[in-house]
C-alpha cells in the first residue's frame, strides 16, 4: 500500500492563501491548473485557475456571490 501525504496534494503556491480560506481543498491537477473545492457543502462547489493569484481570485468571487457558503455544511 502507498501512504499518500495529504499535504503533497497541495498546491504550494496555494499556501500563503491557505489560511484565509481553511475550508477550500486545494490540488494541482494533470491539467497543470490549480483547482479547489468547498470542503462539506453540496453540491460541490469547485473553481479552478491558471495559478494561485488566479485561484484566490476564482474562490473570492464564490465568497462574495454565495457568502452562505463560506463554512463547509451551510449549504
Amino acid at each position: 500500500m502507498l501512504y499518500s501525504d495529504p499535504m503533497a496534494d497541495q498546491s504550494p503556491d496555494w499556501w500563503p492563501y491557505a489560511a484565509e480560506f481553511p475550508h477550500w481543498e486545494v490540488w494541482r491537477d494533470v491539467d497543470r491548473l490549480s483547482h479547489a473545492r468547498l470542503c462539506g457543502v453540496s453540491p460541490p462547489i469547485m473553481v479552478r485557475g491558471e495559478d494561485a493569484v488566479d485561484l484566490r481570485d476564482q474562490v473570492r468571487a464564490v465568497i462574495l456571490t454565495r457568502p452562505d457558503l463560506t463554512e463547509p455544511g451551510s449549504g
